[in-house]
């Protein structure tokens, strides 16, 4: 049966590399947030260092890119295929939306959480600006904001993500291997307490968007929302 994947963690905490370190290994596809919040956007806002409430990163657009990858996660999972969701998954609604999506399709689900030291993570960010290549917006601001807002995730099997890639990935992959012999029944899905500092900032409402067709395959899904 197929298993849908959800890889979350502030900026800096190694989700995109996780996730892509498993869909090489697993041969699964991944939808990356940062690709879908543009789409959802509708253009390219990214001119310069984006501020935390600003129009890409507004609760509206935020719940509709995680209810975009979803929509596309039910899709691919009603054809069989596993694949991955790399996105922050800071609060709910949307980790329980990716878990209803599984059991719907009668797929297996696993959430992992990717843990770093907020120092790392921070100079992570700041090497990937450096770099410039990053299709990630997100500022050592926005890593320091989410470190005290982001909601605790009691479903999700932590991953030690300061660790080598080779120990990360191999916590991961046996993660995904359990969850394809037990899967979670929507019940045990436990919902995640809201933090006063991330209650103003989103909203607990799932927004609806259309966004444009994308292809069905196995290979890793770079324009499909983190």
């Amino acid at each position: 049966r197929p298993t849908l994947v959800i890889v979350g963690g502030p900026p800096g905490a190694g989700k995109t590399t996780v996730a892509a370190g498993l869909a090489e290994k697993l041969g699964w596809a991944v939808i990356r947030s940062d690709q879908v919040r543009r789409e959802v956007v509708g253009a390219d806002p990214w001119g310069g260092s984006p501020e935390w409430l600003s129009a890409p990163f507004s609760s509206a657009v935020t719940q509709g890119t995680y209810a975009a990858m979803v929509r596309r996660a039910s899709v691919l999972l009603g054809t069989g295929e596993s694949l991955i969701l790399d996105a922050t998954w800071a609060t709910e609604p949307p980790p329980a939306l990716a878990a209803t999506a599984a059991a719907e399709t009668g797929s297996a689900f696993v959430a992992l959480h990717c843990r770093a030291p907020l120092a790392v993570a921070e100079r992570r960010v700041a090497r990937r600006i450096a770099a410039g290549a990053a299709i990630s917006t997100a500022t050592v601001n926005i890593v320091r904001r989410l470190a005290g807002s982001f909601a605790p995730w009691p479903s999700a099997q932590p991953i030690d993500s300061a660790a080598a890639i080779a120990e990360t990935l191999t916590q991961a992959l046996s993660a995904v291997r359990g969850a394809t012999t037990a899967t979670p029944r929507p019940s045990e899905h436990t919902a995640r307490p809201r933090p006063a500092s991330a209650a103003t900032s989103r909203s607990s409402s799932r927004i609806e968007f259309q966004c444009p067709p994308f292809a069905l395959s196995s290979a890793t899904i770079t324009s499909s929302c983190g």
